[in-house]
């Protein structure tokens, strides 16, 4: 019981970093369903909260792979490692991607790496929180441009309300957790993939360099 109350109690802090994105405690992917897209690869600008930033898209480094779960790490070279800068190049985070196909559409799934702030940080810390994933859909424009948007995590939030969706989540201080497994999670998805009201307003992004 103590250990669930810790894990639950670290997922929530994250989420609260992450509000507004509806995040879970499992991947939206099944290995089937990744797919690696070399256009990815590059510097993007994109403009958020009316500030320039930048993205960019890496292959999953050698020495980085460790980090990963067992079950993802046999599928380490379709992923990449994204580094989010601030306009002045300073890196604000880093996170494990994959790009995977599900129903008709291509989806982003992030899950947190260290940046090496964070690898500073107690390991008795680091063991009371737990990683979550974060999803994004994702449209191809062409090479030089796509478009992302979030699931809106408030969208999700009124069909558990008012009993339109029954969906495995946790409830901590007010706030849903999704723990539902990714059979789940894609059957969502499918469904309302799309629906404009379940996604937030698109981040879009342009090329800036090509790797």
């Amino acid at each position: 019981m103590k250990k669930t109350v810790i894990i639950i109690l670290g997922f929530f802090f994250l989420t609260s970093i992450l509000s507004g994105c509806l995040t879970t405690l499992f991947p939206i992917f099944h290995e089937k369903n990744v797919v690696f897209n070399s256009t990815l690869l590059g510097l993007w600008r994109y403009t958020e909260d009316e500030q320039e930033k930048f993205m960019e898209f890496n292959k999953i480094p050698g020495d980085r792979k460790k980090e990963l779960t067992p079950n993802v790490n046999n599928i380490s070279d379709k992923g990449y490692l994204v580094s989010t800068k601030d306009s002045t190049g300073k890196l604000i985070s880093q996170c494990f991607v994959f790009l995977a196909m599900i129903g008709p559409h291509y989806y982003l799934d992030y899950y947190p790496a260290e940046i090496p702030g964070q690898k500073k940080v107690n390991v008795f810390h680091k063991e009371h929180f737990i990683k979550v994933h974060a999803s994004y859909r994702i449209d191809f424009k062409n090479r030089d441009h796509f478009e992302m948007k979030m699931f809106d995590k408030s969208f999700l939030d009124k069909l558990i309300a008012n009993n339109k969706i029954n969906i495995r989540h946790e409830v901590v201080d007010g706030k849903n957790i999704i723990t539902a497994p990714t059979d789940d999670l894609q059957k969502f998805i499918i469904q309302y993939s799309d629906n404009p009201k379940a996604f937030t307003k698109e981040k879009i992004c342009k090329r800036v360099l090509n790797y």
